[in-house]
């Protein structure tokens, strides 16, 4: 196949333009793509503060959208952050409680004994303290508990390894690259005349990714793209997120390697995504706060439990 010539185009406009066009697709590879079962679809979409829209991954219409293979090299990780401190049960109810058990179990005299104790055991301890505790070399219990603060939003890593097999595939890798890093960074603001700001900027997309298959249905290009459930297992269900890192290796082979286009022909893409906010365990569904909150006053739907 002969190799074609690269010229800027509206689509490499759109890519590094301030105000980019919605809806710029982008696949690789061009051809033999029947060879290739799984995939990743990345969109970016402007960011909203509403729940709604950020639950669903932005504002409506898509500013990029990225179609690749799925990498050999992908992973996730979450943190969940806990602090030693006072536990926070609470003694009287434990007393009341366990008195309780002892009464529905039909032990009258238990429960009334753990009752009149649970009142009289503190009072006796607290002499004991006050007199010869220290001598005894009684300390205060430790009472020390690892208490929830806060969930972390996931990072998931990603690393593609693009080779282009003419000038034209070697092209849409430089364009697949640039909008990555592109579509990372704010956009310019502007004032109600419609100048650029000095004082403002808009705040840089919102991502979501999916997996899909292809199941090939003749020669060539033709195929149809499925989302089925157990591709969840792939992504780990991944929420609204921000671009938060992107490595452009562009001599992958330690040598400068350029099509007829001048582009690169292997470029090593490595991207990290950070969820915008914390998550939730909804019946085995991970969800972010916006995806719950949103819908607050609801009830929730406990049908698909780790579907």
């Amino acid at each position: 196949m002969a190799e074609e010539e690269y010229e800027p185009d509206l689509l490499d406009n759109q890519i590094a333009g301030a105000y980019p066009t919605n809806n710029v697709n982008l696949e690789y590879p061009e051809y033999r793509q029947n060879e290739v079962r799984y995939w990743l679809n990345f969109s970016a979409r402007r960011y909203s503060n509403r729940r709604a829209e950020k639950a669903g991954g932005g504002r409506k219409g898509k500013l990029v959208n990225i179609t690749l293979p799925m990498p050999t090299n992908m992973n996730s990780t979450s943190n969940v952050n806990y602090e030693i401190d006072q536990s926070n049960e609470t003694p009287f109810i434990e007393v009341i409680q366990s008195s309780l058990d002892q009464l529905m179990a039909g032990n009258v005299l238990g429960a009334a004994k753990r009752a009149i104790g649970g009142i009289l055991d503190p009072l006796s301890e607290s002499i004991i303290d006050l007199t010869v505790g220290g001598n005894l070399g009684r300390v205060s219990m430790d009472t020390g508990e690892s208490l929830f603060q806060s969930a972390n939003p996931r990072t998931f890593n990603f690393s593609f390894a693009l080779i282009a097999r003419n000038a034209s595939e070697s092209t849409k890798i430089g364009r697949i690259a640039k909008a990555f890093e592109a579509y990372a960074l704010p956009f310019p603001a502007t004032s109600l005349a419609g100048n650029i700001s000095a004082n403002a900027m808009i705040h840089p997309p919102l991502w979501s990714w999916s997996p899909y298959v292809t199941t090939p249905t003749g020669f060539g290009f033709v195929q149809t793209k499925e989302q089925k459930p157990n591709l969840e297992f792939w992504t780990s269900s991944p929420q609204t997120s921000v671009l938060t890192q992107v490595s452009v290796d562009k001599t992958p082979l330690n040598t400068i390697s350029g099509s007829g286009s001048d582009a690169p022909i292997a470029t090593i893409i490595t991207l990290q995504y950070l969820e915008l906010e914390p998550n939730m365990n909804v019946n085995g569904k991970i969800r972010s706060r916006s995806a719950i909150t949103s819908k607050a006053g609801q009830s929730i739907d406990a049908s698909g439990l780790f579907g």
